[in-house]
């Protein structure tokens, strides 16, 4: 799945900031998550405390369901393979219009939305992250696992 083009620069067609171009971000944050069940509260915090600091504190409710879910997904996923103690890295990045997030992992499994049974007790992180975000999506990282991202419009001031 490709990367957002959140934001065209000057009539160029050239995405300003991007899932995999973090450059023209304005502001970058990122925090190392060791592969545990306490991963996602972490990154939660994490994310509320940047997101004030960047005074986007109307984003944060979004922000801290979404990246609770992703990094929820990869911490089971690389529970799964047996590598409990992953390093997982969530990295928030900040542009003129739009907040991105991405978690990555050594796993290449590929992201997928389910099929959600009415009575099962989960399988919904991911309609969950297509809800709550403006777009998202995940790409591969050469041999080294994925990053998944999801993208939340900054609302504009009058």
């Amino acid at each position: 799945m490709n990367s957002p083009d959140l934001e065209a620069e000057g009539g160029t067609g050239k995405p300003a900031l991007s899932a995999s171009d973090s450059h023209a971000a304005a502001d970058t944050a990122v925090c190392g998550l060791a592969g545990q069940e306490t991963a996602a509260g972490h990154a939660r915090d994490f994310s509320v405390s940047v997101l004030a600091r960047w005074g986007l504190a109307q984003l944060c409710e979004d922000v801290r369901l979404v990246v609770s879910e992703l990094v929820t997904n990869a911490w089971r996923h690389a529970s799964d393979k047996g590598h409990a103690d992953e390093q997982i890295e969530l990295r928030l990045f900040r542009g003129r219009s739009a907040v991105v997030c991405q978690v990555s992992d050594s796993s290449s499994r590929e992201p997928a939305l389910a099929r959600v049974d009415e009575t099962a007790e989960s399988g919904r992180g991911l309609h969950l992250v297509e809800r709550f975000s403006q777009e998202w999506g995940w790409e591969h990282r050469d041999g080294r696992g994925k990053v998944v991202w999801a993208a939340f419009s900054i609302p504009r001031t009058t």
